[in-house]
């Protein structure tokens, strides 16, 4: 899940921004996913709003750039980028017993 909080300046307070066109990029040299991002409810006493959206990413070991590159007519640019790696585990974070192997489990231990 990522998300992020954006709010605006208007009559000399902040509010909650107000967009339905926010994008999130995933990017490895090229953008693999593009979504738009999805508006939440505006919580009691807070002065953004958030917006997130869940990402099922792809199948593919590398280094991700998580980036919204939001630029409008009359509003500040809204550049946030994150890097994140995707990598396998590595040989001593696997489960040490499959539990699926238990039946080859006994039976190796059976010809002993």
């Amino acid at each position: 899940i990522y998300n992020i909080e954006i709010s605006e300046y208007v009559n000399d307070q902040w509010q909650a921004f107000n967009g339905d066109d926010i994008q999130l990029e995933i990017i490895m040299l090229d953008p693999y996913i593009r979504k738009n991002l999805t508006a939440l409810p505006i919580l009691e006493g807070h002065h953004a709003r958030k917006y997130e959206s869940l990402i099922q990413l792809p199948d593919v070991y590398g280094v991700f750039t998580f980036k919204v590159n939001y630029k409008r007519p009359g509003y500040t640019y809204i550049v946030d980028t994150s890097t994140v790696a995707i990598r396998p585990f590595k040989h001593n974070e696997y489960p040490r017993f499959i539990s699926a192997a238990y039946p080859y489990y006994t039976g190796a231990a059976s010809m002993g």
